[in-house]
C-alpha cells in the first residue's frame, strides 16, 4: 500500500512544484509528470528504497550518482536561487550549512520531490505539452529519468499511472 495520491498531490507535489516557481516554473503537465514517476517508480511510495536492495531512494528512486550531479549543478553560480530554494528544504544542509545529504530524500518528501523535477528541468527537451497525454508522459520519463525507450517499460510507467493516479469512477480528489 503506497500513499493516498491525492493527498501526496495536495499536500507535497503542488506545494513544492510552486514553491521552485519561477526558477522552475510550475506546470500541470510537470505535476502530472511527478505523479508519474513517484507511481511507477515506487508503487506510489510504497517503496522508499530500490526494492530489494538497489542503491536508489526517495518515493521516486534516485540514484546516489544522480543526486550527487543535480547537487553540482545546483552549485553553479548561474543556479544560486534556485539552489537556495532547495538547499532551504533540507533538514541536513540547515544542521551541516552544506548540500543536501543523499538519505534525506528517503524521508524528505519536499526535497525528493524537488530534486525529482530538477532532473526533469535539466532534461535538454521541453516537457510534453498536454498533461492529458499519459503517453507522452510515460515517453518522457523514459527518456530523461530511466534513459530508455523500451516499449514495454513505457507500459508499464502507464500502467502504474492509471492504477494509483487516475481515480477510479466516483472517487473524491
Amino acid at each position: 500500500m503506497g500513499i493516498n495520491p491525492a493527498h501526496f498531490r495536495a499536500l507535497v507535489v503542488r506545494p513544492v512544484l510552486k514553491h521552485l516557481d519561477p526558477e522552475i516554473p510550475y506546470s500541470v503537465v510537470a505535476e502530472e509528470l511527478i505523479m508519474l514517476t513517484v507511481a511507477h517508480e515506487s508503487d506510489m511510495g510504497a517503496y522508499l528504497r530500490q526494492h530489494p536492495k538497489g542503491p536508489a531512494r526517495s518515493v521516486y528512486q534516485i540514484e546516489k550518482a544522480t543526486f550527487e550531479w543535480l547537487v553540482s549543478y545546483l552549485e553553479q553560480p548561474s543556479q544560486a536561487k534556485l539552489g537556495s530554494k532547495i538547499h532551504r528544504m533540507s533538514a541536513s544542509a540547515a544542521v551541516t550549512g552544506i548540500e543536501p545529504e543523499f538519505e534525506e530524500l528517503v524521508w524528505n518528501l519536499a526535497l525528493a520531490t524537488a530534486f525529482a523535477r530538477l532532473r526533469y528541468w535539466v532534461a535538454p527537451d521541453p516537457l510534453p505539452v498536454d498533461k492529458a497525454d499519459v503517453n507522452g508522459l510515460a515517453r518522457y520519463w523514459g527518456k530523461f529519468y530511466q534513459a530508455t525507450s523500451n516499449p514495454a517499460k513505457i507500459a508499464e510507467a502507464i500502467r502504474d499511472y492509471k492504477k494509483f493516479v487516475l481515480l477510479k469512477k466516483g472517487e473524491q480528489k
